[in-house]
């Protein structure tokens, strides 16, 4: 992971030395959690994950407002300004995250270790943008039946449920009750977040 201090806005050898440190840590080798503690893991670039995700979450909520067109032909969404304020959202739902990570580490943990776990955390949203990709991606191109797709869809959001929990009990020295409940209440404010953007976005 290169040093983030004169580095231009996006680099690609951070994201990919990030990423890297992630799949490690996925892996139970809690040794490199640490590099999560250093003061190159910077608070503020790791937002610029957000920016990496872009492209994937275009493609995403295309496909999904494409599916919501077919059987709403009638409906006076224009796909520019719905994709604004789709991504828009998404920001939106990343500063909630952070802050409730940063709140739950506060009065659970009552450690100021919340910085490393918003950092690994906005990382490993880089990392669920480009899985969730792939099944998405599938059933867009190919002629896979629906209920096949939302299958698919709900096994890869259900490992990535666990692999968050492996993640968060890595960096927070190996608390599987902080683990478990931080995981739970990320699972708990997405699955709000995402009713609220269907209710608000497709109308």
């Amino acid at each position: 992971m290169q040093k983030p201090v004169g580095q231009k806005l996006l680099n690609l050898n951070e994201a990919a030395g990030y990423l890297r440190l992630i799949l490690l840590l996925m892996q139970n080798k809690s040794e490199f959690a640490r590099a999560f503690y250093l003061p190159q893991a910077n608070l503020t670039r790791s937002f610029l994950a957000y920016f990496w995700c872009l492209p994937a979450q275009l493609f995403m909520w295309s496909a999904n407002l494409e599916s919501f067109l077919v059987v709403n032909p009638d409906s006076n969404i224009t796909k520019i300004s719905f994709l604004i304020q789709a991504n828009v959202f998404d920001a939106f739902v990343w500063i909630v995250s952070a802050i409730t990570i940063a709140i739950a580490a506060t009065l659970i943990l009552k450690k100021p270790i919340f910085v490393p776990l918003i950092v690994s955390t906005n990382w490993f949203n880089l990392f669920v943008t480009y899985v969730f990709f792939i099944p998405t991606a599938l059933v867009y191109f190919l002629p896979i039946a629906e209920d096949v797709g939302v299958l698919v869809k709900l096994i890869t959001y259900l490992i990535l449920i666990g692999l968050y929990f492996r993640l968060m009990r890595q960096v927070s020295g190996g608390n599987k009750p902080f683990a478990f409940a931080l995981t739970l209440l990320n699972v708990v404010l997405g699955l709000f977040m995402t009713q609220l953007a269907f209710s608000t976005l497709y109308t």
